[in-house]
C-alpha cells in the first residue's frame, strides 16, 4: 500500500491552471508570509466587491485570499461592514511580536478590524493602512477591466491585542471593512512556514533531515529528485496545485509525524554508492499543504 505522500507525489504531472497555487510561504517586504488556506465571505455588500488578479481571470474569494504569490490577487471595493473569514489549517500561534499582516491594495486607504475564533470573533484590533508598509507595486484586472496600477501595503497584527494568550493557537480570523476604502489582498501569517534542514551527506555515513513549522502531530513528507530543482507545478490529490522545487521524476524519501511543536526528524545511512550524486529535497505538510524550502546537496 502506498503511503499518503506516495499518493501525493508519485506519478504527478505538470499542469496549467487559472487559479493560484496552494498556500506557500514567501518573502514579501520585511516579512516571511504564508497566506491562508481558504477564505469565505461572511457579510458582503454584493457584486461590486469582486476579484482582483494580475491576469485577466476571475477568482473566488478563497482563491484570491490564498493566492501564491500572495500579492497576485485580492478583492476590491468592499463596503463598510463587509466581513471575510480566513482559515489556516496549521493554525496561527501567538508568539513574541507580530503574528499576522493585513495586506491591502491602495487604490484607496483601507481600515480593517481583525478578530479571531479564540473568543468567537468578539475582540478586535484595527489595521489602519495609513500606517502600512509598502511591500509591492503591481497592476490588477478588476471585473475583466484594467489592468490598474496599485501599491500593496501591509500592517502588522499581534494576536495579543485581540486577547489571544501567548502560545495559544487560532485557526480562523476575520477582517471587517471599517470604511469604504478597503481593497484586501489577504490576511497572512508571519513565519510559521515549513522549513527543511539537511545535514552534509557523505556516502556510507549517517545523514539527518529536520523539519520545523509543520502542523502539530500531522504527517510531513519529504520528497526528493535526482533530476533537478524544478520548479514544477503539480496537481496533488490532497492539496490541489502545488509548486515544488523538484524536477520530475519525484520520489518519496519518508513520511514523518510531527511532534507537538510541528517538528520532525529523520536519520538514515546514505547509500555507499551515492558519492558524487546531486540530490534535491523538499518537504510537504500534508495537513496544511505548506511546502518547505528546497535543499540541494551533493553527496561526498
Amino acid at each position: 500500500m502506498k503511503s499518503p505522500l506516495s499518493k501525493l507525489l508519485l506519478g504527478l504531472a505538470p499542469i496549467l491552471f487559472a487559479a493560484p497555487a496552494a498556500a506557500q510561504a514567501q518573502t514579501l517586504g520585511p516579512w516571511e508570509l504564508s497566506p491562508p488556506d481558504s477564505a469565505s465571505t461572511i457579510i458582503s455588500s454584493g457584486g461590486i466587491f469582486d476579484w482582483l488578479n494580475v491576469v485577466n481571470n476571475p477568482l473566488t474569494i478563497s482563491e484570491a485570499m490564498s493566492s501564491s504569490p500572495i500579492e497576485d490577487a485580492g478583492y476590491a471595493n468592499a463596503a463598510a461592514g463587509d466581513v471575510v473569514e480566513v482559515t489556516f489549517l496549521g493554525g496561527v500561534t501567538n508568539q513574541a511580536g507580530a503574528d499576522l499582516v493585513m495586506l491591502d491594495s491602495q487604490f484607496d486607504v483601507g481600515l480593517y478590524g481583525i478578530s479571531s475564533d479564540f473568543d468567537g470573533f468578539v475582540a478586535s484590533v484595527n489595521a489602519d493602512m495609513v500606517f502600512g508598509v509598502n511591500v509591492a507595486s503591481t497592476a490588477y484586472y478588476y471585473q475583466t477591466a484594467g489592468p490598474y496600477a496599485a501599491d500593496v501595503y501591509g500592517v502588522e497584527i499581534d494576536l495579543t491585542d485581540i486577547g489571544v494568550p501567548n502560545g495559544a493557537t487560532v485557526n480562523s480570523l476575520r477582517f471587517t471593512a471599517l470604511n469604504g476604502g478597503c481593497d484586501p489582498i489577504s490576511l497572512a501569517k508571519i513565519g510559521g512556514g515549513l522549513n527543511l534542514t539537511v545535514s552534509a551527506l557523505a556516502a556510507g555515513t549517517i545523514g539527518s533531515f529536520d523539519v520545523t513549522g509543520g502542523t502539530a502531530f500531522g504527517p510531513v513528507g519529504i520528497g526528493f529528485s535526482l533530476a533537478g530543482s524544478g520548479p514544477v507545478t503539480v496537481n496533488t490529490a490532497f492539496c490541489g496545485p502545488l509548486t515544488l522545487d523538484l524536477s520530475p521524476s519525484i520520489q518519496v524519501l519518508t513520511v514523518l509525524t510531527a511532534d507537538a511543536s510541528g517538528s520532525a526528524s529523520l536519520s538514515l545511512t546514505v547509500p555507499a554508492g551515492a558519492s558524487g550524486a546531486t540530490v534535491h529535497f523538499q518537504a510537504v505538510d500534508i495537513n496544511s499543504c505548506d511546502v518547505s524550502n528546497g535543499v540541494s546537496t551533493t553527496v561526498l
